[in-house]
């Protein structure tokens, strides 16, 4: 009986951390396509459906919602900010979310600028399904 508690745990533990390494990769995936502003390679790692919102207090606002806002949208995003780079700080995985720590940099008038927010990922297999970004802050 022991060891088979064992292998349950064992079994639990490496899916959670299969899962969590595959939900890394793809942030990561999605965050390199950002920072080289390859809207196409951003696409291929969310689903269909992607809704990209902002949290703003007790307000959600839906900023792109499916393929092509998500692509509009960041076409003219990287057509205003062309400097702008994201960061992954830190990740956790509950489940199909994973909780991130942003650190967003870009030059503006040629000084450097930087501000790191919080990100929440859901998933649907191993596809960015919905982002929700909170307000941004000084990173420490």
């Amino acid at each position: 009986m022991c060891r088979i508690k064992i292998l349950l745990i064992w079994l639990l533990f490496f899916n959670h951390s299969a899962l969590a390494d595959s939900y890394h990769t793809t942030i990561q995936a999605f965050l390199h396509a950002f920072n080289v502003k390859d809207v196409d390679a951003m696409l291929d790692n969310t689903d269909p459906g992607i809704a990209w919102m902002y949290i703003d207090g007790d307000s959600i606002h839906i900023e792109t919602t499916g393929h092509n806002a998500l692509q509009k949208a960041m076409e003219q995003y990287f057509d205003d900010f062309p400097s702008s780079q994201s960061e992954l700080i830190a990740l956790n995985v509950s489940g199909n979310f994973a909780t991130a720590i942003e650190k967003a940099s870009w030059q503006h008038q040629h000084t450097p600028r930087s501000q790191c927010s919080v990100s929440v990922y859901q998933f649907a297999q191993d596809k960015i399904m919905n982002i929700w970004y909170y307000p941004a802050t000084a990173c420490e």
